[in-house]
């Protein structure tokens, strides 16, 4: 999940703590309402009167804006288990708002219902239990919130000490294969001086010590043969040694 992520999160969390200011002020309004007209309800009641339904376009106006409409105007990427967490808080906000809506309805029926030994109180449970139930969603939210930066942050800190320790490793390598080299070069410097070496011996070689040059001639050339090989054993591991060399550079990383 990365930062652009847990942004649009935490301004959802902040969309949903307001979406319950706005339902707060509409339970007051409903409230008042409701104190103001107990007294009528209980006359209805026993003269058993009609009193008129409370219309969809009343109840609506006290709601606020549903979270599905603004969840729709832009498309954002979380991970499968804040998509279920999101969901699962979204659905019990709609389930609220839809208790408070029927609770409505059921303060102001089509038709008065004589209720004998009824007694009208001044609290809500069900208005109360939606405030209760918002709340803990929102305050879910930011828990969520808090814990997933706080795990996103201690997996920034592991992966930062990996690459610190192969950011490590990988000079101490380059420093060694560079101690490598100049062995190697050092080497090559000592073949190739005993090499010229000999080439210079068998140049000079004169006729009367015939027999004796050609005994010596015959072991400067399994030298020759020797410092050959020993060269270009030397060339091969110097050209496997510089690919691993060069990738293994810090220029690269």
């Amino acid at each position: 999940m990365s930062d652009a992520d847990i942004l649009l999160l935490t301004l959802e969390v902040e969309a949903a703590a307001a979406r319950n200011a706005n339902l707060s002020l509409a339970l007051e309004r409903v409230e008042s309402q409701l104190r103001g007209r107990s007294g009528d309800m209980v006359d209805g009641n026993r003269n058993n009167g009609d009193r008129p339904r409370l219309g969809s376009s009343t109840v609506s106006s006290f709601l606020p804006i549903t979270t599905s409409s603004v969840s729709t105007q832009t498309t954002r990427l979380y991970s499968e288990g804040d998509k279920a967490e999101i969901r699962h808080s979204l659905k019990r906000l709609n389930e609220v708002f839809h208790d408070v809506e029927e609770c409505m309805a059921f303060l102001q029926p089509s038709e008065g219902v004589f209720m004998p030994g009824r007694r009208v109180r001044s609290d809500h449970p069900t208005i109360e239990k939606a405030v209760c139930e918002i709340t803990s969603s929102v305050k879910d939210l930011r828990e969520t919130c808090k814990a997933r930066i706080t795990s996103l942050e201690g997996d920034n800190i592991k992966l930062k000490k990996v690459v610190d320790a192969q950011r490590k490793q990988i000079k101490n390598d380059d420093l060694i294969h560079k101690e490598q080299m100049k062995s190697f070069e050092k080497k090559l410097l000592n073949l190739q001086a005993r090499y010229d070496l000999l080439e210079s011996k068998q140049t000079h070689f004169t006729k009367p010590d015939f027999s004796h040059m050609l005994s010596e001639n015959e072991q400067l050339k399994v030298q020759n043969e020797a410092l050959t090989s020993a060269l270009t054993k030397l060339q091969h591991e110097i050209t496997y040694a510089i690919p691993k060399s060069v990738n293994l550079g810090p220029q690269n990383f």
